[in-house]
């Protein structure tokens, strides 16, 4: 079994060491380029507006036309009224960003992994 933390058998402290100024670098890169790609004009919120307005301006209408025409057909063949009737492709689409939205920020590290700790792990 491997050792998770240094002292314990089996990873050199040497190892360990090296891994922990490994992690560092990473922060230091990740905070350098966070403010870059994680800011409000950066590419991450550009392509979740691009992403809205597809589903906006092109996937919701197509939507609309493939499934809602069809049932209203449907149910006028059936003599169902229609007046009441209300499309769900608007919840859809807003359901497919919340889901788009939480997949890009699940992946954000909420800080440093290391912080102002004297080791990372």
């Amino acid at each position: 079994k491997d050792a998770n933390h240094p002292g314990e058998l089996g990873v050199p402290d040497w190892a360990w060491a090296e891994w922990d100024a490994i992690l560092r670098d990473r922060d230091r890169a990740y905070v350098a380029n966070c403010a870059q790609w994680w800011s409000a004009t950066g590419p991450i919120h550009a392509y979740l507006k691009r992403y809205r307005d597809f589903l906006v301006r092109e996937r919701t209408p197509y939507l609309q036309k493939l499934e809602d025409e069809s049932t209203l057909q449907k149910y006028k063949l059936q003599g169902i009224p229609t007046n009441d009737y209300r499309t769900t492709t608007d919840y859809q689409a807003a359901e497919d960003y919340m889901k788009m939205a939480s997949v890009i920020f699940d992946r954000r590290e909420n800080q440093p992994r290391c912080g102002s700790v004297q080791s990372c792990y």
